[in-house]
């Protein structure tokens, strides 16, 4: 069976990746800011223990100041500012929920993240409903 979703989205990532790369090799210049939001409850991600929230999902800005931006090709490292401190954030290209860049209005919205630590051992709820 063609799996044409999964198709999309790793394309998709593809062009948040390559965006990533030439961010690092030339930098950002106005108007272009990237924004990227992502579940902070995928494996793998590493966001500061401050800015950890109850919400599944954060964004950051990668625009002015940012540092040491690494980008491989399953996931992405960048420091940001946090409270006035170089904070370290980690985040697989799988965790990814949107991706924007107003500056050359354009964005992408990923359809939500397969956790794999769910894996087979889930029962789907399906299986629980009384078929009346």
């Amino acid at each position: 069976m063609f799996n044409y979703v999964e198709w999309l989205e790793d394309g998709k990532r593809s062009v948040v990746r390559q965006a990533l790369r030439e961010a690092r090799d030339s930098g950002i210049s106005p108007p272009n800011k990237l924004y990227i939001s992502f579940s902070i409850n995928y494996p793998k991600v590493k966001v500061p223990r401050d800015i950890a929230s109850s919400d599944d999902e954060i964004k950051i800005a990668i625009y002015d100041d940012f540092w040491n931006l690494s980008v491989d090709d399953e996931l992405f490292s960048v420091e940001l500012l946090v409270n006035n401190n170089r904070q370290l954030f980690v985040i697989p290209f799988k965790a990814v929920r949107t991706f924007i860049d107003p500056g050359a209005e354009f964005a992408l919205q990923f359809e939500p993240p397969e956790f794999p630590f769910l894996g087979d051992n889930v029962i789907p709820f399906e299986r629980f409903k009384s078929s009346k």
